[in-house]
C-alpha cells in the first residue's frame, strides 16, 4: 500500500513502502500520475519594487483550493525552498536584495493538504525604481517640468501620468529625463511612473510630488509706527515702522519687497521667518520692524509692495492705502518788540534759528490776533538763516498789525514764534 505524506518544510513527497523512508534533504521527484488532480496555477507574474516583489497568479476558480504554496530559488532554480503558504494571491515577498535575481513558482494545495504540480517558474530582479519631478524640487511655477527616472540601465520601458492607475498610458523607451506638462491647476501634483525591466516584468508604480504654484498675490498690507508719534501716520527721523503684509493663501517661504518714496529703487526686504519683528514664522504673514536712518528725511512717503513666492512668482505691485509722513518740527524763535515803523511800513526782527534743516522764515500778518497761516496773510519770507530782519510795506497809516514768524524746515514743517507782536504805522 502506498501512502503519501506531505512534508511542508522541504516540499518532499515521501513514498513509504513498508518501513522505507527518505530524508527531507533528498527532495525526490514524484511521478506526475501519482499526484491528485489539482489544477496547476498559471500566468505567474508580479510587480517589482526596490527590495521586494508582489506575486500574482491565475487559478481554476471552480476548484476548492485550501491554499497555495510559494517557493523561491536563489541559485538559478538549482534548489527551492518554501517561503509562504497563502489562501489566495497576491503575495508580497520583501526584504530582498536589490539587483539580485530570484525565481518563484506556485503550487495549489487541496482540501487534504496535498500540493499539486508547480506553475511555470518566474524570475524577479528587485531594483531601485524612482521618479523625481524637476530633480526633486519642492515647488514649481511652470506647468512644464522634467521627469527624472532612477532604474537599472537594462530597464526597457517606462510610462507615467498624474494617476496611479497607469493602465492605458503609453509605454515609452526608458530614457531620463522626459519633458512633462502638469495639469493647469495650482496645488500638490503627484506623478506616477511604472517600469518594465529587462525580463519584461512590471514594477510597482512609484510616485513623486511637487507643488504647482503659478500665482502670487498680496491680500492686504498695512504699517504701524513703533516709536515716534505712535498711533498716527507720522514718524520721526530714525523712527521704526512695522510693515505687515498678508499674502493670498498665506504662502510661506517667500519674500516681500517694500518700496518707500525717497529711498530710490532699493526695497526693504520683509520675510516670514519669525525674526526682525515677524511674529510667527511660516504663517504666510510677512512682518518687519524697519528703522529709518537718522539722515533720511522725507516729508511724505507713499509706499508699495510686491510678493515673490517660493516658486518664483511675483505678485502685482500693490500700494499701501495710507501715506506715511515724517515729522521733525524746528525750534521756535522770539520776535523782538517793534521799534521801527513808517506811515506804510513796519520793520520786524527776531532771534536767529539754529535748526540744522532750516529752509526759510515765513512772516504772517493779521489785523487781529491770533496769527496763523490759514487766517492770516503771508507778508513775506526770508531764505537766509542769518537774516533776521524783515520790513513789511504797503500798509495803511495809523493802523495796527499783528505778526508771527514761522521757522520752516526741509520737511515743510513750520513752527510758530514763541510770541506775536503788534506793530502800528505812523501818520
Amino acid at each position: 500500500m502506498i501512502e503519501f505524506v506531505k512534508k511542508w518544510g522541504c516540499r518532499a513527497a515521501i513514498i513509504a513502502v513498508s518501513a522505507v523512508a527518505l530524508s527531507c534533504e533528498e527532495v525526490p521527484q514524484v511521478p506526475a500520475e501519482s499526484l491528485p488532480n489539482i489544477p496547476v496555477p498559471t500566468t505567474l507574474s508580479g510587480f517589482l519594487s526596490y527590495d521586494g516583489v508582489q506575486l500574482f497568479w491565475e487559478f481554476d476558480s471552480t476548484y476548492s483550493y485550501s491554499a497555495f504554496q510559494i517557493y523561491r530559488s536563489e541559485d538559478n532554480q538549482a534548489s527551492w525552498f518554501l517561503v509562504a503558504t497563502v489562501p489566495a494571491p497576491p503575495y508580497t515577498d520583501d526584504n530582498l536584495r536589490s539587483q539580485f535575481t530570484y525565481w518563484y513558482r506556485v503550487a495549489g494545495v487541496d482540501v487534504n493538504g496535498i500540493s499539486g504540480n508547480f506553475s511555470v517558474s518566474w524570475p524577479a530582479r528587485p531594483a531601485v525604481y524612482e521618479v523625481l519631478i524637476d530633480d526633486g524640487a519642492p515647488e514649481t511655477s511652470s506647468l512644464e517640468v522634467l521627469l527624472f527616472f532612477t532604474a537599472p540601465v537594462t530597464t526597457q520601458n517606462v510610462r507615467y501620468a498624474e494617476t496611479e492607475n497607469l493602465t492605458g498610458e503609453q509605454w515609452r523607451d526608458f530614457l531620463s529625463p522626459y519633458a512633462y506638462t502638469l495639469t493647469p491647476v495650482d496645488g500638490i501634483k503627484t506623478v506616477w511612473a511604472q517600469f518594465i525591466d529587462s525580463e519584461g516584468n512590471l514594477t510597482q508604480p512609484v510616485s513623486a510630488t511637487i507643488e504647482l504654484d503659478t500665482y502670487a498675490a498680496i491680500s492686504d498690507l498695512d504699517f504701524a509706527i513703533i516709536n515716534g508719534e505712535v498711533g498716527t501716520d507720522t514718524i520721526q527721523p530714525g523712527g521704526t515702522v512695522r510693515f505687515v503684509i498678508n499674502t493670498a493663501g498665506n504662502e510661506p517661504g517667500g519674500s516681500c519687497e517694500v518700496f518707500i518714496e525717497g529711498q530710490g529703487a532699493t526695497p526693504v526686504m520683509v520675510y516670514d521667518d519669525g525674526r526682525n519683528g515677524d511674529t510667527t514664522a511660516g504663517d504666510g504673514i510677512y512682518e518687519r520692524d524697519y528703522t529709518f536712518a537718522l539722515s533720511f528725511r522725507q516729508r511724505s512717503m507713499r509706499m508699495s509692495a510686491v510678493f515673490i513666492d517660493l516658486a518664483g512668482n511675483t505678485s502685482v505691485e500693490r500700494e499701501f492705502e495710507r501715506t506715511m509722513y515724517m515729522s521733525d518740527p524746528p525750534d521756535a524763535v522770539d520776535i523782538n518788540p517793534v521799534t521801527q515803523s513808517t506811515a506804510d511800513s513796519i520793520t520786524l526782527n527776531w532771534t536767529r534759528s539754529i535748526d540744522d534743516h532750516f529752509t526759510s522764515y515765513k512772516i504772517y500778518r493779521r489785523s487781529t490776533e491770533p496769527v496763523d497761516p490759514i487766517n492770516s496773510i503771508l507778508a513775506g519770507s526770508v531764505s537766509s538763516q542769518g537774516t533776521t530782519v524783515f520790513t513789511d510795506t504797503g500798509l495803511a497809516p495809523l493802523t495796527g498789525y499783528w505778526y508771527a514768524v514761522y521757522v520752516v524746515n526741509d520737511l515743510d514743517q513750520g513752527t510758530k514764534s514763541n510770541n506775536e507782536v503788534l506793530g502800528t504805522t505812523t501818520n
